[in-house]
């Protein structure tokens, strides 16, 4: 598929998130320029604990949880994530690195948009 393409269907599919409804059409270019869209395998690791938030994630399809594992290795799910939430959104926004490790719980699909581009273009906007 043209990349001009893709970009027009990232751009379509953030217009049906709330918080990017209301943006014009070129700032929702600019973002979908700067968005990747991936499938999920069960296992995948969307972030990690300890690691700096790089995106703001979306989650399209499929279900994500969120865990922490206590000394002993012993895991605790803290959240489970469906379509429609974003994931990771505290973290990118204050700063933190990730409390916790996201991962998929199926197959599913990741709307992925690059921290400097989101804060730089909603800071615009």
């Amino acid at each position: 598929m043209p990349e001009a393409s893709i970009i027009g269907l990232r751009r379509h599919l953030l217009r049906t998130i709330a918080m990017f409804g209301d943006l014009d059409d070129t700032v929702l270019t600019e973002l979908s320029q700067h968005s990747v869209t991936r499938r999920l395998e069960k296992g995948s690791v969307v972030f990690r604990e300890g690691e700096r938030p790089q995106a703001l994630h979306y989650l399209v399809a499929g279900q994500v949880k969120r865990s922490v594992c206590n000394s002993d290795g012993d895991e605790k799910v803290i959240e489970v994530f469906l379509p429609k939430h974003f994931i990771g959104d505290a973290e990118l926004f204050s700063g933190r690195l990730c409390r916790s490790r996201a991962e998929a719980t199926c197959d599913g699909v990741l709307l992925s948009i690059g921290k400097d581009a989101l804060l730089t273009l909603l800071g615009r906007s």
